[in-house]
């Protein structure tokens, strides 16, 4: 009696939503997948780039400052369209998970 597995795919680990734009932000979907899970996977890194590009910002300190980082925060997210490598959340899926991922592409 021989079993018949499936062999499994290689691909990197998940990165976090938090982690710096430097690392590509793939979410991989498989046929079995919840479609609003999905979703609800990818609003989130989106959140986190903007968080991200925004920077911390006190309330400490000068007016001025505050304001720059501000000013600084807003150029960076509705910008001129530099830096939009860094903002795309990519999705994944192969065999019968592309018919998943072709309807999250088009929702």
């Amino acid at each position: 009696d021989q079993k018949i597995s499936k062999r499994p795919l290689l691909h990197a680990p998940i990165a976090s939503p938090r982690t710096s734009s430097s690392n590509p932000k793939i979410i991989y979907v498989s046929a079995s997948s919840p479609f609003i899970s999905v979703v609800k996977r990818v609003r989130i890194y989106p959140v986190a780039i903007e968080a991200r590009a925004a920077g911390k910002l006190s309330l400490e300190g000068r007016d001025q400052r505050l304001l720059k980082g501000i000013e600084r925060g807003v150029n960076s997210i509705g910008g001129n369209g530099g830096g939009k490598r860094d903002k795309e959340v990519l999705i994944k899926g192969t065999g019968k998970a592309i018919e998943k991922v072709v309807s999250l592409a088009a929702w």
